[in-house]
C-alpha cells in the first residue's frame, strides 16, 4: 500500500521498528534513574524521532510512539522500545520505511546526546551521560518480552499529557 506521497504505508496496524539504546556516563556521574526520569527520556527521544520521521516523509501530521518500553538499570544504562509512526488517517509506515528513516549518521547521534538525553534532565540522571549507543531494528516490532511500560505519558507542544495517540494507558508491568 502506497500514500498519496509516494510512501509505502500499511494498514491501520502495531507495526514498528525496535530502538536499542545503551548510555555510558562520566565517571562516578551514574545513578540509577527513576520509571519517572526513564519516562522522561523515553519522551524526549520520542521528540527527536519525530522530527527524524517527519523530515523523511515530508509530512508534519505523522505521529511517532514509543511502545513496548524496557530498561535495564547499570552502567551502559540499556534502553529499549518499539517506535511506531501513524499518519493522521490512522495507516502506519512500515517498519521498513521507519528502520530506512531512522538511519542515523554520526552527527544526528552526537545531537541526541547533546541536545535531548543531556538535556532530558539537566540536573537529573542523564546529565552525566558522555556516549550513547543508538540502534535500529528492523523486527516489524517484536514484542519485548520484559516490557517495563506499555506506552510513555509525554508532554504534548501544547502542554497536555497524552499517550502518543495510544488508547492504553500507562501501564506498570
Amino acid at each position: 500500500m502506497t500514500s498519496s506521497g509516494g510512501i509505502e504505508v500499511g494498514e491501520k496496524s502495531e507495526e514498528g521498528a525496535t530502538i536499542h539504546i545503551e548510555l555510558g556516563f562520566f565517571d562516578g556521574e551514574y545513578s540509577d534513574p527513576t520509571n519517572s526520569d526513564v519516562e522522561e527520556l523515553v519522551c524526549t527521544t520520542n521528540s527527536f524521532l519525530q522530527e527524524k520521521v517527519e523530515e523523511f516523509v515530508d509530512d508534519d501530521g505523522i505521529q511517532v510512539h514509543a511502545a513496548a518500553i524496557d530498561w535495564t538499570l547499570g552502567e551502559p544504562f540499556s534502553l529499549a522500545f518499539v517506535i511506531q509512526a501513524t499518519f493522521g488517517d490512522g495507516t502506519t509506515l512500515t517498519a521498513n520505511k521507519v528502520f530506512e528513516a531512522l538511519k542515523l549518521g554520526d552527527s544526528d547521534v552526537r545531537d541526541y546526546l547533546e541536545n535531548y538525553v543531556m538535556q532530558s534532565s539537566p540536573k537529573g540522571v542523564f546529565a552525566g551521560a558522555n556516549e550513547v549507543s543508538l540502534k535500529v531494528n528492523m523486527d516489524k516490532g517484536a514484542s519485548l518480552s520484559q516490557m517495563k511500560l506499555a506506552i510513555a505519558t509525554c508532554q504534548g507542544s501544547d502542554g497536555e499529557k497524552g499517550n502518543g495517540g495510544f488508547d492504553v494507558p500507562i501501564q506498570n508491568c
